[in-house]
This record gives C-alpha cells, sequence and structure tokens, in this order.
C-alpha cells in the first residue's frame, strides 16, 4: 500500500514535470517559428490606407528611414493622414485625472494655443504577435509635440 502510494506521488510529480517541459518546449517553437514579423517598406499611401497589422509592418523602415526631428505637425499628418488618436494641449490639461497649471503645460508642450496637438497615436496592431496569446499586445506609435513639432516618436504594447 505504501508503495503505490509512493509510485502515484512520483507519476504524478514526472506527469508535472513533463507537462511543464513540454509546454515551455512549445512555447519556444512558437517564439522562434511562429508567424513572425516581416517588414514591409513604408509608403505614406499604403500607410492611410493600412489596417493596424499592415502598418505595424511598415513601422521600423518608417521610423529609419525618416528624420521626424522637429517635423511641422502639419506635415506629420500629411505624411501618415488622421491619427487614431490625438489630444490637444488643452485636452491634455486634465488628462488622466491630471490637471496641470498654464506653465505647466507651456514646460511640456510649448506653444499652448488652439490647434496644436500634443500626442498622436497610431495603431499597429500586433507587429507579427498572435493575437490572444499570452503577453502579445498591439502596439502603438506615439508622437509627441512641442510648438506645433514631433520632439519624439516611440512605439509601446
Amino acid at each position: 500500500m505504501e508503495h503505490t502510494k509512493r509510485l502515484r506521488a512520483l507519476a504524478l510529480v514526472l506527469g508535472s514535470i513533463g507537462l511543464i517541459l513540454l509546454s515551455l518546449v512549445g512555447a519556444l517553437a512558437w517564439w522562434f517559428f511562429g508567424p513572425g514579423y516581416d517588414r514591409i517598406p513604408f509608403s505614406a499611401a499604403a500607410w492611410k490606407q493600412a489596417d493596424p497589422e499592415t502598418r505595424g509592418h511598415m513601422v521600423n523602415d518608417l521610423l529609419s528611414s525618416r528624420d521626424f526631428a522637429e517635423m511641422p505637425q502639419g506635415e506629420l499628418l500629411n505624411l501618415l493622414g488622421e491619427p487614431d488618436g490625438s489630444w490637444t494641449v488643452d485636452e491634455a490639461r486634465t488628462r488622466d485625472g491630471v490637471h496641470a497649471s498654464e506653465a505647466e503645460l507651456q514646460s511640456w508642450y510649448g506653444s499652448v494655443g488652439p490647434g496644436f496637438l500634443a500626442h498622436v497615436t497610431y495603431r499597429l496592431g500586433y507587429m507579427g504577435g498572435r493575437p490572444g496569446a499570452p503577453f502579445v499586445f498591439p502596439y502603438t506609435l506615439h508622437v509627441l509635440l512641442r510648438d506645433g513639432k514631433v520632439t519624439r516618436l516611440y512605439v509601446d504594447d
């Protein structure tokens, strides 16, 4: 009887270890041989018509082939089209519950006149990742502006 309990416990432990190893091998195989990221050359016309997933395949070429430093807001919007999300300096005043003073806004964004955008976003899809997979989130291109000019671009998930 004692011997049977030990065998069952050993089988349970070995089965659990085997399941963990099998899961790890499967995850690594998906990581290395999964859908992957195929870089697509950036085209302004294609970007404007593309769905977020296609944009995700263009974004690395976009960021490596253009100099966005000090690019005027109008030129940015002409290149990339209407953003998926944006807020003006006035909207930034109370965004996410932060109530900023006029001086703080000016230090962050420069000119605080009407029509100046503070932050623009473009959805990029999963950039080759599998939607719904654990720890795979959609990406977004963020563009920060100051005095109506680009100051920073970054991609995050």
